[in-house]
């Protein structure tokens, strides 16, 4: 199992993926209801969100649409609070982890990444469909999408993401207005 460290205001924050078969064995019943109707709970991504400051706290985040797995680009500090990606979303907590601050939908597929921007104001989360960039208070301020999943590599600037869809088409999208450009091939 992959596992991370952030730091985040005075806590170290460690965020490890947990199997699927564990949590739903454990012992505790999880259930969800949906239009009133109790269904099962099968999450696809299950992630243990632990802060290690003057207490230790732990945190199991759920999440039950599209899968996702811990990286190096699975957390950002900001603004002195923990933005996290789990499947589709991406959540904010307190680094104390005893509020949840706000949660968004960023892709209707996998978010792979998020990055926080200089300034510690905003955040750049790349998503398998959609590349999204959001307020540290979890508003989106625009969504982009390409002509296919952007699978491949992604980087920032100062000024721009770069991206690179299935196909290899390269993109470059500019970070105050979410304007999207086609590169052209490299020859």
């Amino acid at each position: 199992m992959e596992r991370i460290t952030v730091k985040c205001g005075p806590n170290a924050i460690s965020l490890e993926d947990v199997d699927k078969f564990d949590v739903i064995n454990a012992d505790m019943t999880l259930q969800v209801y949906d239009s009133g109707n109790v269904v099962k709970y099968q999450p696809n991504t299950s992630v243990l969100i632990t802060a290690e400051g003057t207490t230790q706290t732990s945190l199991l985040v759920l999440a039950y649409d599209a899968p996702s797995r811990i990286h190096e680009h699975s957390a950002a500090c900001a603004r002195n609070t923990l933005v996290a990606i789990v499947g589709s979303f991406a959540i904010c907590l307190t680094p104390d982890l005893q509020t949840v601050l706000w949660q968004r939908r960023c892709d209707i597929a996998s978010c792979l990444g998020i990055y926080a921007l200089p300034g510690e104001q905003e955040l750049i989360v790349h998503g398998e469909l959609t590349i999204t960039k959001l307020t540290v208070d979890g508003e989106i301020v625009w969504q982009t999408a390409g002509r296919d999943t952007f699978t491949g590599p992604f980087s920032l600037t100062s000024t721009a993401a770069f991206a690179t869809d299935f196909y290899g088409t390269r993109y470059m999208i500019g970070l105050p207005e979410g304007n999207i450009i086609v590169m052209p091939p490299d020859k």
